[in-house]
């Protein structure tokens, strides 16, 4: 929801917005302190998300291994000609397997939100209409 902010007044040492909803016509009041204290909820919650990654990073750097070129994996990775998989008496390439795997999974999110979400539709959007 779009929302713009006017400054009214101090009261008590804090000072108030009006949040005014550009769609509904609805408005209500903010103190500052809030406005900060989400901006720093998201600064940690950030902060933490890198801090994890880069410990991630540190960690998992010794699992891996120089037993093979880069060119080597990079061409098992992409050709699959040594590593076969049998589907149903067939031989065939692990890529296969996993593009069945992503189509049934899109097919079932697409079943899904055809059966549970969109009979729910209004003619004003909400959150979930507005997010498809």
């Amino acid at each position: 929801m779009r929302m713009f902010r006017r400054k009214i007044a101090k009261v008590g040492g804090k000072r108030y917005n009006l949040c005014v909803s550009v769609r509904g016509g609805t408005a209500g009041w903010t103190d500052e302190g809030s406005m900060k204290k989400k901006y720093i909820v998201v600064g940690i919650i950030f902060v933490c998300i890198v801090v994890s990654l880069i410990v991630g990073i540190v960690f998992s750097d010794s699992l891996y291994t120089d037993s093979e070129s880069v060119g080597e994996a990079m061409r098992d990775a992409v050709l699959h000609e040594n590593d076969k998989i049998s589907l149903f008496g067939m031989e065939v390439n692990p890529g296969l397997i996993s593009a069945y795997i992503v189509t049934a999974v899109l097919l079932l999110a697409a079943l899904v939100v055809r059966i549970f979400v969109i009979p729910r539709f209004k003619r004003v959007p909400g959150k979930v209409q507005l997010f498809i």
